[in-house]
C-alpha cells in the first residue's frame, strides 16, 4: 500500500537522488580561481562565465539508476520481498555512489592543486555544501525502508498463520 511509512522512505530517498543533480556538492576556492563540484563535474568558475573541465558521467548514471531504482520501490508495495531486493539494489548503488563521490572529489583536488600549483597550506579552500550529506541520508532512509518492509512481511505471514 502507497501509504506505508517506507513508501516516505522511499520516496526521500527518490527526492535526495533528484536534488543531486541541481545542487552543487562543494566549492574550491583558490588563489586565482574558484571551482565547483556537482554531480555532473567539476566546473571553473570566474568573471561571470561557468567552463566544466572534469566531466563525471559515472556520477550521473549512478545517480540517475538510484533515481530509477527507489522510484520503482515505491510501486512494488504489492510484492514485498521483490521491493526489499530492490531497495537492497539501490543501497549498493547507494554506496557505490557515495564511494564515487569520494574518489572524483579526491581526483579533483589533486587536479586543482596541480593546475594552481597550490596546495592547502598555501591557500585552497574547501566548502562542502549541505547537499554532499544527502546520499548519506539516502542511505539510512534506504535502511529504514527496507526494515519497515520487512516488519509489513513479517507482520503478514503472522496473520496467515493465524488463519
Amino acid at each position: 500500500m502507497l501509504q506505508r511509512i517506507q513508501t516516505l522512505y522511499l520516496l526521500g530517498v527518490f527526492i535526495c537522488s533528484l536534488v543531486l543533480f541541481f545542487t552543487p556538492l562543494a566549492s574550491v576556492t583558490t588563489l586565482g580561481n574558484s571551482y565547483r563540484f556537482g554531480i555532473a563535474g567539476i566546473d571553473l568558475i570566474g568573471d561571470g562565465t561557468q567552463q566544466q573541465i572534469v566531466s563525471t558521467l559515472a556520477l550521473v548514471v549512478l545517480n540517475a539508476l538510484l533515481c530509477g531504482i527507489s522510484f520503482i520501490a515505491i510501486f512494488r508495495f504489492k510484492n514485498r520481498l521483490q521491493q526489499i531486493l530492490i531497495a537492497r539494489i539501490g543501497l549498493l548503488v547507494l554506496v557505490l555512489l557515495v564511494a564515487s563521490l569520494f574518489y572524483y572529489f579526491e581526483g579533483a583536488l589533486k587536479v586543482i592543486g596541480d593546475m594552481d600549483k597550490l596546495n592547502s597550506a598555501n591557500g585552497q579552500d574547501v566548502n562542502y555544501s549541505v547537499a554532499a550529506s544527502l546520499p548519506l541520508i539516502a542511505i539510512v532512509l534506504t535502511i529504514l525502508a527496507i526494515r519497515a518492509i520487512k516488519q509489513d512481511e513479517e507482520l503478514v505471514r503472522s496473520a496467515d498463520r493465524i488463519r
